[in-house]
């Protein structure tokens, strides 16, 4: 499977969009949550079948050093 992560770069002029590849769901998904890079947002990530997962829902993912909340306890 291919899931795609994209993400804007304000760094340069006019800001890129870009995207990489990763092989699963939450491989993606912890790309996106541990960008720290400044200027660099995260968009949305897209999966094999289209299906979209939009900044908002990557952004209530924790982060690797959290605990997540079916983790909890």
């Amino acid at each position: 499977m291919n899931w795609k992560l994209f993400t804007s770069d304000a760094n340069v002029a006019p800001p890129a969009v870009g995207h990489t590849h990763h092989k699963t769901r939450e491989e993606a998904l912890r790309a996106a949550r541990n960008i720290t890079a400044t200027r660099v947002q995260v968009l949305y990530i897209e999966g094999p079948s289209k299906e979209r997962i939009e900044a908002d829902e990557i952004a209530r993912w924790p982060l690797d050093d959290e605990v997540g909340p079916d983790e909890a306890g």
